[in-house]
């Protein structure tokens, strides 16, 4: 009641925090939440300025959102104001409909973005805890991503239990992820990276500190670790580097081992629980990575059996070869440096997944990579408008397939292309060129015209 306007009482006010509105009513503030307002009217008549406020109430008929219904369902006995008009000079009853309407606007926002939330995340089952701690693998000193927030936010100790693992932070904070929930899993060593990894990419999104998540990560760095060693014992003077850099190398083999004991051990208490879904940690190969822009940002993508990913940095990226339908590389061509894949899913309704800038001396890498895991691709020098594309195909699918199917992005560029040419002032990413080569370019047609010259006169 401290923040209860105390002066003023003819006055409209509009409380952003409580989403409410205080009107006066026979010189008394009367607060009426923001669904119940069914719309809010302003006009002008003879140098005045009037609001009306239509509410909601059991004769007007249901609400449009849950919460108009439980209020005309629990209190339809109760006696209800149906109308308020206010009689105001000047503008300030034209600022009480502005903000009223866009409180509306944002708490319905709001309020469908909860609704959407709550219907994807699904009721798993709940975590059955191994009550012998001789039999539970542990990794402590973690990160989590998403963090699940408190004073010391991410760091925790990861276990496995019988139907599946659980993260509790310093806090206390617990995050629970089944094994059935579990559709990938990941362990990236610290080679080339600053961190270990373990990711789960999950099947059925989970609810992390109110916001849905399709994935979980915990790491440790271990770079940072062995410069704190470093600072803690050495000398300021050594300029070498070469106590830092073997103390980095034995944390790197330490971790990475913690990490390794951590997996296999994971992966006999899986397999001991029949009624679990087998998971076998995916180790990514490094020495296929590849740099490509999946979504704003360049990112180093590499390939591992069953998907495409970067988990390194945030958002993680990961693409799922058993939902891919088939993939196109787009602007393959002698004279660029890069071209751009795209991989369209089984699921048609889904978007296509774009990879661009990908440097062109890792095409018949990732050629080989889709070979082996059975991905049919085709090639073409040009861009592809794939929204048009994928309409075509969602409204007539089976005429798609018995007329021309993926077959067509296997023929010459102008016949397959024709009419699905993306604008390339449409794109969102941009190919910056590079001076030395477009100055090099220049100079060999130069002089390939002065030889043609010679060759002319002779």
């Amino acid at each position: 009641m401290s923040s209860f306007p105390k002066s003023n009482r003819t006055r409209i006010f509009v409380d952003d925090a409580k989403d409410a509105i205080l009107f006066p009513i026979n010189g008394i503030l009367t607060p009426f939440h923001i669904s119940t307002i069914k719309n809010v009217t302003h006009f002008n008549l003879h140098n005045f300025s009037y609001l009306r406020i239509n509410f909601i109430t059991p004769s007007s008929g249901l609400g449009r959102t849950s919460k108009r219904h439980k209020a005309v369902s629990h209190h339809s006995n109760k006696l209800w104001v149906k109308e308020l008009n206010y009689r105001s000079q000047g503008q300030e009853l034209h600022n009480v409909e502005r903000q009223v309407k866009n409180m509306s606007k944002r708490v319905k926002q709001r309020d469908e973005e909860k609704e959407k939330e709550s219907a994807t995340v699904v009721k798993l089952e709940p975590l059955e805890i191994q009550r012998d701690r001789r039999y539970v693998p542990r990794l402590s000193q973690l990160k989590i991503k998403p963090t699940l927030g408190g004073r010391r936010k991410g760091t925790g100790i990861l276990e496995a239990h019988v139907n599946g693992f659980r993260f509790t932070g310093n806090g206390g904070q617990k995050l629970d992820i089944t094994y059935n929930n579990i559709k990938h899993a990941f362990f990236q060593p610290c080679k080339n990276t600053v961190s270990a990894i373990l990711h789960f990419e999950l099947i059925h999104p989970i609810a992390i500190n109110r916001r849905k998540a399709t994935g979980v990560q915990v790491y440790y760095e271990v770079i940072d670790a062995s410069v704190d060693i470093d600072r803690r014992g050495g000398s300021y003077y050594d300029r070498d580097g070469l106590r830092e850099e073997q103390q980095e190398r034995q944390q790197r083999k330490k971790w990475n081992r913690n990490f390794r004991d951590f997996v296999n051990n994971s992966e006999k208490v899986i397999e001991s629980n029949k009624q679990a879904k087998k998971i076998e940690f995916e180790v990514p190969h490094e020495e296929l990575t590849f740099t490509g822009v999946p979504n704003k940002s360049k990112v180093r993508i590499t390939p591992a059996v069953n998907c495409l990913v970067s988990l390194e940095d945030s958002p993680v990226f990961c693409l799922s070869l058993k939902e891919v339908e088939v993939a196109h590389f787009e602007r393959v061509q002698f004279q660029l440096r890069a071209f751009d894949l795209v991989f369209v899913f089984k699921d048609f309704k889904k978007p296509v997944c774009r990879i661009d800038a990908i440097p062109s001396q890792h095409l018949e890498n990732i050629k080989e990579y889709l070979t082996d895991a059975g991905i049919l691709f085709y090639e073409g020098a040009v861009n592809l408008d794939w929204n048009r594309i994928m309409k075509e195909v969602r409204d007539d699918t089976r005429g798609f397939f018995q007329t021309v199917g993926w077959s067509f992005l296997d023929r010459q560029p102008e016949e397959a292309v024709a009419g699905y040419e993306s604008n390339p002032d449409d794109s969102d990413f941009v190919m910056e060129e590079d001076p030395g080569e477009v100055s090099s370019e220049s100079e060999d047609s130069e002089e390939y015209e002065s030889d043609e010259e010679e060759v002319s006169d002779e």
